[in-house]
């Protein structure tokens, strides 16, 4: 999935996006650091979320050359599961049911 967005600032040093599960917040890095900044809505990354499944979090930080930094999450649903059918009730007839629907 591409991500997009803005990564700026005054004194802008880099930016780095990161990703966790709702749940735990044990953030892991998505890709590596940029030291290029994105003025206008354009593109910060790609994550490649096709083993992941359900509510994540994902946070776009930026930091500054004098070492400070300024974050932001949000919220993400991952529904890569494909559709299914579930066939319940089922009846199977034997030769001798057959027999005796007759």
């Amino acid at each position: 999935m591409d991500v997009k967005g803005i990564a700026r600032g005054k004194d802008f040093q880099g930016y780095s996006l990161w990703y966790s599960d709702a749940q735990t917040h044990d953030f892991q890095l998505i890709g590596g650091e940029s030291s290029s900044p994105v003025s206008e809505s354009g593109f910060l990354g790609r994550w490649y979320t096709r083993e992941l499944e359900g509510e994540y979090l994902l946070k776009l930080v930026v930091t500054s050359k004098d070492g400070g930094s300024v974050e932001d999450s949000v919220r993400v649903l991952i529904a890569n599961q494909l559709p299914f059918v579930l066939i319940d009730d089922c009846l199977l007839y034997t030769s001798d049911a057959a027999d005796e629907l007759d």
